[in-house]
């Protein structure tokens, strides 16, 4: 297909011709590898569905994959930090606190089949359906997705599962709608006749769920406008909740060598982003799965240690510390389930993750 073009998708969907929907590596990730976060739960829409949710066997095994690092590299850092509140506060903390977790591997494949349980998703492997020849000619021919430059023996995993998805459309003699923030598989989708693909899961859930438009808007409005404290309380409180688990990026310029001590992310103020339409992800009789974007102003801290190496004896010398703060606008997604019906109970689900970086400028020593 060539770049995305929406309405020849809708008129695909109206007449039944998108089959299926897709995921990539990417979109799990955004969700922190989370099985059972409710937008993925989305997905159990098309179960009795005409279109069909399909994974292919690569996307499903580098989320196994994925899942496990995250989960082994979590429980690593919570062990050395409760050994350095041990050694910082002189307390004698229980060792051993995670030993009796499960395995990360195991626990991995519970949270896979209990996903796969859920939305029955068909699994396509590429062994049925990816010709290595035709993957050779696409690879020395710098053809989607390998690039010209790069490493493209990295874009192997791509090439696969996109040819088996591709191929699996084919087969079924229809067209596929896949879910991707990679440029490479955009850039596949454009050269194909059976791809479609978009870059968020919330667009991709919103052209199956037109019915929920009408309450996500009417929620939306009322975020907007003045009053209705209580919905924008809730909201609040889940934007301070997420800012509390995130670990952003800190750009810094200075001569001095730095190190970052401590880092503070608070909320200032948030708005409704008007402009941007809310996104319907999943409806049911009970209520609307949906998604509307804020303009959030926030408020990050860091404390920044400086040495700088003596040239006598190569030693690093304290130049001492200090607490800067900037304050900076960011576009934060966020997900929410409202109850049908007059007065709106909203639920917020999520906030998928996204990577805040925060500018501070020159700094220096005091």
């Amino acid at each position: 297909m060539p770049a995305f073009d929406e309405d020849q998708f809708k008129e695909l969907l109206e007449r039944g011709g998108i089959g299926a929907i897709s995921l990539d590596t990417s979109i799990f990730g955004q969700y922190r590898y989370d099985l059972s976060s409710r937008t993925l739960m989305g997905l159990r829409q098309f179960r009795h569905s005409p279109t069909n949710f399909v994974l292919s066997q690569v996307v499903l095994e580098e989320v196994r994959k994925n899942r496990t690092e995250e989960a082994n590299a979590s429980r690593s850092k919570l062990d050395t930090a409760l050994k350095q509140a041990s050694k910082h506060w002189g307390l004698q903390l229980q060792p051993g606190l995670t030993d009796g977790w499960p395995d990360a591997a195991i626990e991995t494949e519970r949270l896979v089949a209990e996903f796969a349980g859920n939305t029955q998703f068909d699994l396509v492997d590429p062994d049925n359906f990816v010709d290595q020849g035709t993957l050779l000619h696409r690879y020395f021919n710098s053809m989607p997705p390998f690039s010209v430059s790069g490493t493209k023996k990295s874009e192997f995993p791509d090439a696969i599962a996109l040819m088996s998805l591709e191929a699996w459309a084919r087969q079924n003699q229809t067209s596929m709608l896949v879910v991707s923030k990679d440029d490479d598989w955009a850039s596949f989708a454009e050269h194909s006749d059976q791809l479609f693909c978009v870059p968020d899961l919330a667009v991709a859930l919103a052209y199956f769920n037109e019915d929920g438009k009408f309450i996500a808007e009417r929620v939306a409005r009322m975020l907007a406008s003045p009053g209705n404290l209580d919905l924008k309380a809730r909201v609040r409180e889940a934007l301070i909740r997420y800012l509390g688990t995130i670990q952003p990026q800190v750009r810094v310029e200075t001569r001095w060598r730095y190190e970052i001590e401590s880092t503070e992310v608070s909320l200032i103020d948030w708005n409704m982003l008007e402009d941007i339409p809310p996104q319907v992800l999943d409806v049911d009789e009970v209520g609307v799965l949906f998604s509307f974007s804020v303009m959030a102003s926030i408020q990050c801290t860091v404390t920044l240690n400086f040495t700088m190496r003596d040239s006598l004896d190569g030693d690093e010398v304290d130049l001492g510390s200090t607490e800067e703060s900037v304050v900076e606008e960011h576009i934060l997604d966020i997900e929410a389930w409202v109850e049908k019906g007059e007065q709106p109970n909203i639920d917020i689900t999520d906030i998928p993750g996204t990577r805040i970086s925060f500018d501070f400028g020159d700094a220096s020593p005091i």
